[in-house]
């Protein structure tokens, strides 16, 4: 990256007083932290945000049609943007001066971020601190920091050595082209289910925390290809049965009733003398609450749908 150091440790300097005196009735939210704070940066470093072949503003993280949308997608000058479908180096998220940005459920959203666009790199800011942030495969717990976050806020740290430091970051997370190997079109199960009409995308597969993935053909399959993954795994056993969910009434999903097998609606899992109820038009919903049952959160079941 050709920075010029000067100018960027002026601009943090900047940054660090126009965060100082803002008054405490009007704080910066994340809009405002995103235009006063952080795109002077970005500038600075070589990033014309008017440059679409360099900058995406709200960049649409599922697939162009979603409500999603990440601050800013990058691409290096060194590998500018080639067209519509051309996937950026890193994805850039900003979050309020006074939000923490080490919470599960920041993290949460970054790694949603990621695997819906298939880029694995994210970096992270509040205005005051950065971090850099890898999904490095499908298994989630691979997560982690790139490098140490930079604190340009901090006054244990000088504008200068800020300067250095986020300088660093930005040239390890673009130093040479990245291998996408995260398939775009992932979501997770909450987003996949939060839209209430009958026009839902059909599911193409199923990622598990593991990494396990597994296609489908239909929305009944999720129920069934779940149960499946929970008995191989030793999380769901007949000492459990029965396990019922439903927010507005109780449901049976599994059971060891062997006549329900003559139902079209509840389908053997295997060898193993259970039944799930698939429901009758693959009631996908039905997917959190057996999951939770086995003691799983469902937030991190991440389901590929067809385009």
């Amino acid at each position: 990256m050709d920075v010029n150091m000067e100018q960027l440790t002026e601009i943090i300097t900047v940054v660090r007083e126009n965060i100082k005196a803002q008054p405490d009735y009007d704080k910066f939210n994340e809009a405002r932290t995103r235009e006063a704070l952080v795109a002077p940066v970005l500038r600075v470093m070589g990033w014309n945000v008017a440059d679409f072949t360099l900058v995406d503003v709200e960049y649409s993280v599922h697939g162009g049609e979603g409500r999603r949308k990440v601050d800013y997608a990058l691409w290096p000058p060194a590998y500018p943007r080639k067209s519509q479908g051309h996937k950026p180096f890193t994805l850039l998220e900003t979050k309020g001066v006074d939000e923490e940005i080490d919470k599960d459920a920041v993290i949460r959203s970054i790694r949603d971020y990621a695997f819906e666009a298939g880029v694995p790199k994210v970096i992270l800011t509040n205005g005051k601190i950065w971090r850099y942030h890898v999904f490095p495969s499908p298994v989630l717990t691979d997560h982690y920091q790139g490098m140490p976050q930079v604190d340009i806020y901090s006054a244990e740290n000088s504008s200068s050595d800020c300067a250095k430091a986020l300088t660093s970051m930005f040239e390890k997370v673009l130093a040479a082209p990245i291998d996408h190997h995260l398939t775009s079109g992932w979501v997770s199960l909450e987003d996949y289910l939060r839209p209430r009409s009958r026009n839902r995308p059909r599911p193409k597969a199923l990622r598990f925390p593991d990494g396990d993935e597994h296609e489908v053909n239909h929305i009944r399959d999720l129920m069934k290809v779940t149960a499946d993954w929970l008995l191989a795994r030793g999380l769901l056993t007949a000492a459990q049965c029965p396990i019922a969910g439903g927010r507005n009434r109780t449901k049976l999903l599994v059971s060891t009733d062997s006549s329900l097998e003559e139902l079209a609606s509840w389908e053997a899992i295997g060898t193993s003398g259970l039944f799930v109820r698939i429901g009758e038009r693959g009631n996908a919903a039905d997917v959190p609450a057996l999951l939770e049952g086995c003691g799983q959160s469902p937030a991190d079941l991440y389901v590929q749908v067809a385009r």
